[in-house]
């Protein structure tokens, strides 16, 4: 009688460790199917942070956090680019398979000014940029509005709301994160 006590306490054990894995690998398959957003997005070729333009058929098999900011912005994009290097150093030698791009308004081609100041938060992010046009077409087929406004000094600032995006290994939209989102829930 104690062997068999000792035999089904066994058993039963088993069988709910295995039901705990299942239940664990049936939540973790939801999470990763994300739905795909087909009314946002698109290929892009723009000036780059890397010395070279950027040519978004070139990301395809790398996860793509991608945001829209400005590179004299003091209040929404710092959040969003902190966001982002937390991301990148918490992801480690994973790292290597994402790509970090920030998509400036303002820039207009000044590459240089624009590393200086993503590279601020982390090398690793790509900055990308380009005339006034090229952005406001990328903008919109992303959904993003930026009026510009004056400040109180009489210098230009752009309204926006920086949101993280985050494109699959094709270059779909899976998830749209607000910048203070938690790390875990991005990774």
């Amino acid at each position: 009688i104690c062997i068999l006590s000792v035999l089904c306490i066994c058993i039963f054990c088993m069988v709910a460790w295995w039901l705990s894995c299942q239940s664990q690998r049936d939540s973790n398959r939801q999470r990763l199917n994300l739905p795909i957003n087909s009314t946002l997005g698109g290929d892009f070729i723009l000036p780059s942070t890397l010395g070279k333009p950027l040519d978004s058929a070139h990301l395809r098999g790398k996860v793509v956090l991608m945001t829209f900011g400005y590179a004299d912005c003091e209040d929404v994009c710092p959040i969003g680019l902190m966001r982002l290097h937390e991301v990148i150093q918490a992801l480690g030698k994973d790292a290597s398979q994402v790509s970090v791009i920030f998509v400036a308004f303002d820039s207009s081609g000044d590459v240089k000014h624009l590393a200086d100041y993503i590279h601020g938060f982390d090398p690793a992010i790509i900055g990308l940029t380009g005339t006034a046009t090229e952005i406001a077409q990328l903008s919109k087929r992303y959904g993003v509005i930026y009026p510009e406004v004056q400040n109180s000094k009489g210098t230009t600032r752009f309204e926006h709301n920086g949101y993280i995006y985050l494109l699959d290994q094709q270059g779909r939209i899976r998830a749209l994160y607000q910048n203070r989102t938690p790390v875990s829930e991005i990774i």
